[in-house]
């Protein structure tokens, strides 16, 4: 359980720096020319590569995947919730059908994949540490929420909380009873954003992992 929870976080770090790499300032722009952003390999091996890494590298990008199954795997227990879910605010028409169409959209993939996170062998065992540990869970995820308080970018700022709530709201699905489960629209929202957001991610370890530059290197992930 410990375990589980420093792979969550790991995965979540590691994500953030995929999508640094993904869109690296690789040239400053200037008077009369616009900046170029893009793909930095030499990065990305820096912060990955088992040699660059002390051989951790390759598990950082290892638990990326395991954060996203269990995401994955919170979406799929609460299809039912959101059929019900009304999401429009004001007058705004249609809302609450388009949102209905594109979660179910989104859950019908998540319904295809072979192999879902299975929170049940968390935890399992009824005794004391287990439940202290569950409870660690949850205030180490509002601890680290509120230590991006301190950053200095309100855009990072912003989407680190929402990434973090969003994960933190996946472990509420998971760890809750369908009969006691209740969610508000931002938990909602964000944890539909972290599994955009890491999805994203795994598409970009593809694109590294395909890129000749890349694999001249034959750097594992």
């Amino acid at each position: 359980e410990k375990r589980a929870f420093y792979k969550l976080v790991s995965g979540l770090h590691s994500s953030i720096a995929v999508h640094l790499c993904s869109r690296y300032l690789l040239k400053e722009g200037g008077v009369k020319e616009d900046a170029v952003w893009g793909r930095n390999f030499e990065e990305f091996k820096r912060r990955f590569s088992p040699e660059s890494t002390k051989n951790e590298g390759p598990e950082r990008l290892k638990n990326i995947y395991f954060l996203y199954l269990v995401e994955l795997r919170a979406v799929e227990k609460i299809a039912p919730f959101l059929e019900g879910l009304e999401v429009g605010v004001g007058d705004a028409a249609g809302q609450d059908e388009k949102f209905r169409d594109l979660a179910g959209e989104v859950i019908k993939t998540v319904d295809s994949f072979p192999s879902h996170f299975d929170e049940s062998e968390l935890f399992k065992d009824e005794t004391l540490e287990n439940k202290e540990i569950l409870k660690l869970y949850k205030q180490n995820f509002m601890e680290i929420s509120e230590m991006m308080d301190c950053l200095g970018c309100e855009r990072c700022k912003v989407w680190g909380k929402l990434q973090v709530t969003g994960v933190g709201t996946a472990l509420k699905v998971l760890f809750t009873p369908m009969e006691d489960l209740e969610l508000t629209k931002h938990e909602i929202v964000a944890l539909f954003n972290a599994l955009g957001r890491h999805s994203t991610s795994i598409s970009e370890l593809e694109a590294f992992r395909e890129a000749e530059e890349f694999s001249q290197e034959k750097v594992e992930l």
